[in-house]
């Protein structure tokens, strides 16, 4: 008997390790259902953001069409902006030209004004100091008849 025992105790072990099987493969049934739920629900959740997703790459199409318009207006604007400040960096360049030649025009004439006026001074000088020379001499020419004279005086006085 002690065989039938240990015959079943054997049989017994044997049958737990097929339970133990069976709940390994319970657990494993298990985690594919739930595997396979969750990848339905993922599935679910992918369908209902498709839409979503396709219009955000819609958007972002369209925001970069934009971007490149947007890129493009810039590029005009800021070459419209170049040409235009050269148009006016010429303009004032010839104005300022144009205005430095008059300076230059108005200093040359105010120059030779000047050279006139001081070489009509100088003649004016000449002409005064020649003037009061003349008169100079004919003081002292009177002065010395005047100082004959007195002398004459005093000489026909005495």
């Amino acid at each position: 008997m002690s065989n039938e025992f240990i015959q079943a105790a054997d049989d017994a072990r044997r049958l737990l390790s097929g339970f133990r099987a069976i709940e390994t493969v319970a657990a494993a049934f298990e985690k594919a259902g739930s595997v396979e739920q969750a990848r339905a629900e993922a599935e679910a959740a992918l369908a209902a953001l498709l839409p979503q997703i396709e219009a955000g790459k819609a958007a972002l199409a369209e925001a970069r069409v934009q971007a490149k318009a947007v890129a493009a207006k810039a590029a005009d604007v800021e070459a419209a902006a170049s040409v235009r400040a050269a148009e006016i960096t010429d303009a004032a360049l010839i104005e300022a030209n144009e205005l430095k030649a008059a300076a230059a025009s108005v200093l040359a004439d105010a120059k030779t004004q000047v050279a006139e006026l001081v070489a009509a001074s100088d003649r004016s000088l000449a002409v005064a100091t020649e003037a009061r020379n003349a008169v100079e001499a004919e003081t002292m020419a009177l002065q010395a008849k005047l100082d004959a004279l007195k002398a004459q005086a005093a000489a026909l006085l005495a």
